[in-house]
Parts: structure tokens; sequence; C-alpha cells
């Protein structure tokens, strides 16, 4: 007898794919992969970048407040937007 082949799973919805993360058009997420050193010029369009966003030294992240910065891996990350809350992967 003949099987028919298995199903896939459909992929998960868009919004579940980002785990949270805000819709933005870099596939920008909180789901893991690789951290965003050198995120797109047009970022801060997309996200509410915190002052000084492009003088920052690390990888992509967002702080307590909802901020974006440049600061993950620091130990300062975040500090004047209420902490580190997590890091945006691509």
């Amino acid at each position: 007898p003949t099987t028919a082949p298995s199903r896939s799973t459909p992929p998960a919805p868009l919004a579940e794919r980002r785990c949270g993360a805000p819709p933005n058009p870099y596939g920008y997420d909180f789901c893991g992969g690789s951290r965003i050193r050198k995120p797109a010029r047009g970022v801060c369009d997309w996200f509410d970048c915190v002052p000084g966003f492009w003088s920052g030294r690390g990888w992509l992240v967002q702080c307590r407040d909802g901020t974006v910065s440049l600061t993950g891996g620091r130990r300062d990350s975040c500090a004047d937007n209420q902490g580190y809350h997590r890091t945006f992967w691509t």
C-alpha cells in the first residue's frame, strides 16, 4: 500500500515568528539568530531609538522603556532607559 506524504506544519504567522518584536521591514525579531551590530540605516524610522543611537558600541537591543539602543553587551546597556530588556536578532 502507498501512504500519502505527511503534511508539513504551515509556517507560523509573521507576528509569532517575530517573537513579540514590532513589525519592521528588516526581519529583526526577538526569536534568536545573529546579533545585529550594523543595523539598517532606516532602523530609527521603524523603532524608537535612544538619543545618540548611532554612537552606540554594541548590538541592537530593546530597553525596558521600549526604546532601541546599540549598547548590547555593554555593562551600561540602556542605563538611561530603565535598563536592558532583550536583544534583537536577524
